[in-house]
């Protein structure tokens, strides 16, 4: 089975019940996203490298849907090139020396579909590549229907809002700040015990 999976590449396609598998569909069987988050969403030092560089990696192909981010294909080739050497382990019952064999064949192959798919449908390559990217980091997709950013900034009154900060402050705003100082400065002091405490406990 793993043999076969390995020969035609079957494992980044999803199967159907009678055990064919969706050649429409390539990357969209679940084992590629179960990767992709194990590697490049979990709790590694690793994956912390790519979280803090998510910006310039997890990027949209369609510059007018900045927010919708997409897992970058070579992440996607590399998660079906470790699969695959995974199954050829499998398959011959023993743990090859990696990379095994052809495995760049099958790095090109992968990126050369990729490039197929992007080629055939652009919006359709960013929904599945976006579709991708929310499995594989269990984030909830950006909100399409809310406001503009010009409507958000048009429906904001200014004008009250500058005459709000010039006016004098009131008897009760100025006790509030009396109020709110007392409460951050219990809090400091609170803190700073906290702080001496620990430094106690780890010197003893």
């Amino acid at each position: 089975m793993a043999l076969d999976l390995v020969t035609n590449s079957d494992y980044i396609y999803p199967a159907f019940p009678n055990g064919s598998f969706d050649y429409d569909r390539p990357f969209s069987h679940d084992v590629i996203h179960k990767y992709l988050s194990a590697v490049f969403f979990g709790s590694s030092k690793w994956a912390k490298r790519i979280r803090d560089k998510k910006s310039t990696i997890f990027v949209s192909s369609i510059p007018e849907k900045p927010l919708e981010l997409e897992v970058p294909k070579a992440m996607v080739a590399m998660a079906a090139c470790v699969i695959h050497a995974v199954l050829l382990d499998h398959a011959h019952s023993k743990e090859e020396n990696f990379p095994p064999t052809g495995l760049y064949q099958q790095w090109t192959t992968f990126m050369d579909i990729l490039a197929s798919l992007e080629k055939a449908s652009s919006l359709g390559y960013h929904r599945f590549m976006h579709k991708l990217y929310l499995k594989s980091s269990h984030t909830i997709a950006p909100a399409t229907h809310g406001l503009s950013r010009d409507q958000i900034l048009k429906r904001i009154n200014l004008v009250a809002f500058a005459s709000a900060q010039d006016s004098d402050e009131s008897e009760e705003d100025r006790d509030d700040v009396a109020k709110d100082a007392l409460i951050v400065s219990y809090v400091l002091l609170s803190m700073k015990r906290c702080f001496i405490s620990i430094l106690h406990d780890n010197n003893s």
